[in-house]
């Protein structure tokens, strides 16, 4: 008389082999177990990556029980995936899974890396600059350096490209011009190179120069009419012209308060209410869209 008993839970798969094929991919292979307690239904890949300890990120891929092998796609690039196989009966009373086996690691491949991120341009000077950047939020494997390329916007000339190491986060960009729109960009640099981080930033000008020849005629008894010309260097666009003036004998003041504004295609202007028979100073300035705008004065004395 022959019985046999009951299929049970069965043993671990064997000689669990991984080999990363790429960033995204990984294979599995492994033996039958020794025990296997029974027909072995189909085989269950457990896995999940190997800096993430909580349950739900545990994943799974179930194969035939005939095959040996599988293919786990839509994995992160340049990281450690833990893995173990369980092999499975199917019985009246369901699915007895069987012992897990021992775990094995493998490091996906490096791909590209994503863009670096918080690009910032701090203009220096008229002609100079600092470009700053943190590393990609996704290295996608180790940085071996940063390429940084920078070229003025909408022109054909050729841009400039930089091999920067890969713990510069910074670089001081000279001999740029002044009052000009730049594109730059910057990449980090794995196997591959990685997607661009692009900026547009502008050059501020310098100072104006000063307004040249700068007249004043008297027009009345407490009038004066004063005229100019526009500055020889203008370094960007004029936005106005201030006038400023002040009596001879009270000195010049620190900071004039007698100040008035003149839009940049009306190089004159009236001083009213001026007292009988006094000397003035008149300062005209000239001022751009520099940090510090206001040019050196044209200055007249005058009674």
């Amino acid at each position: 008389v022959s019985h046999r008993t009951a299929e049970g839970n069965p043993g671990p798969p064997q000689n669990v082999t991984v080999k990363s094929l790429g960033p995204n991919n990984v294979s599995v292979s492994w033996s039958k177990p020794i025990n296997p307690f029974g027909i072995i239904d189909n085989y269950k890949v457990f896995y999940r990556a190997g800096t993430d300890r909580q349950k739900r990120s545990l994943k799974s891929e179930t194969v035939s029980g005939s095959d040996r092998t599988a293919i786990l796609n839509k994995l992160k690039p340049y990281t450690k995936y833990l893995i173990q196989v369980a092999a499975v009966n199917v019985v009246d009373r369901g699915d007895l899974e069987g012992t897990l086996s021992d775990k094995v690691s493998v490091r996906t491949n490096e791909s590209a890396p994503s863009a670096p991120v918080e690009l910032r341009f701090a203009s220096l000077s008229p002609t100079s600059g600092t470009i700053e950047w943190k590393p990609p939020d996704n290295p996608n494997g180790i940085i071996r350096n940063y390429t940084l390329i920078y070229k003025e916007t909408n022109q054909e000339k050729p841009a400039y490209t930089l091999n920067l190491g890969p713990d510069d986060l910074s670089y001081e960009l000279h001999n740029l011009s002044e009052s000009v729109k730049y594109t730059v960009s910057v990449a980090a640099v794995t196997v591959s190179t990685g997607t661009y981080s692009n900026i547009n930033v502008t050059t501020v000008p310098e100072t104006p120069g000063s307004p040249r020849n700068l007249r004043v005629t008297r027009a009345g008894s407490s009038f004066l009419y004063v005229t100019w010309e526009d500055p020889l260097r203008s370094n960007g666009i004029i936005k106005q012209y201030n006038v400023y003036y002040w009596r001879q004998d009270e000195g010049p003041p620190s900071n004039p308060s007698k100040r008035d504004s003149r839009p940049k295609d009306a190089p004159f202007h009236n001083l009213t209410s001026l007292r009988a028979y006094t000397t003035y100073v008149i300062n005209v300035t000239a001022v751009n869209n520099a940090k510090k705008p206001e040019g050196p004065a044209a200055t007249e004395t005058y009674r």
